[in-house]
């Protein structure tokens, strides 16, 4: 403790002193010493016979306060403790579902399901059939979008130029057999309800035109999605409608 080690000092000093035989200043230092001593001695003292004095206006003070503390406490609401609960449980949900091992194993999943997809409807869709599931491996396996796992994987494509919405209707079809028959190896659930109304539960969330490679990304749908597609499907219609010129004469 600081107190000690200033004490050990002042006898240091004092002991420097005798040595130098400096008297006046050893007799000034145990004066003020003992001084010091006799105050803080007489404030405990005091301070004691206070207590014991007055004991009962102490009991009374100390639990007077302690009863407003408890009053105060009850009367505050839980809410934080709740909000504070319903955070760490969000956050153990998104620790899972970002988890990158098991969006990888997704991943690998997805890509078989849509490797023999692919296979059966190439030709219709102007892509070539490839020989293996890594030759559909995007450099990106996935994105986070809003909340969503979003499923990359690449196709090379045959030099026609389909349509890329064509593209997407004809997978998702073929997809959504698939799920129906319980042909998608590892997927057994085929549909997600959501405010009432049934989704596929893989969804081809886009296909993008690169060139000479087609992204297909590819969701497995959840509330998050639902969410996130409600809302891209709302911004699309307001673009659309604030793209249309006005007709003055109207």
């Amino acid at each position: 403790m600081k107190l000690i080690d200033d004490l050990w000092k002042v006898f240091d000093n004092i002991d420097k002193d005798i040595i130098k035989k400096k008297w006046v200043r050893v007799v000034a230092k145990c004066s003020a010493l003992i001084g010091v001593g006799v105050c803080i001695g007489l404030c405990v003292f005091w301070l004691i016979a206070f207590l014991f004095n007055h004991i009962d206006y102490v009991i009374i003070g100390v639990g007077g306060i302690g009863s407003i503390i408890l009053i105060i406490r009850s009367a505050l609401p839980e809410r934080p403790k709740q909000k504070e609960e319903v955070v760490r449980i969000q956050k153990s949900e998104n620790a899972i579902e970002y988890d990158t091992i098991t969006l990888e194993s997704t991943y690998k999943r997805i890509r078989e399901g849509m490797f023999y997809i692919i296979i059966e409807i190439a030709d219709l869709i102007g892509v070539k059939k490839p020989t293996s599931f890594s030759q559909m491996d995007a450099p990106t396996h996935y994105d986070i979008i809003s909340n969503v796992p979003v499923y990359h994987l690449l196709v090379a494509k045959t030099g026609s130029d389909n349509d890329v919405y064509t593209v997407m209707g004809l997978l998702q079809n073929v997809l959504e057999q698939k799920l129906n028959n319980n042909e998608f190896n590892g997927i057994l659930q085929t549909v997600f309800f959501y405010n009432g109304q049934a989704y596929p539960s893989i969804m081809i969330d886009n296909v993008r035109n690169l060139g000479n490679m087609l992204q297909i990304d590819v969701v497995i749908v959840s509330g998050h999605y639902c969410k996130y597609r409600e809302q891209r499907m709302y911004n699309q219609m307001n673009n659309n409608l604030f793209d249309n010129p006005r007709d003055d004469d109207f």
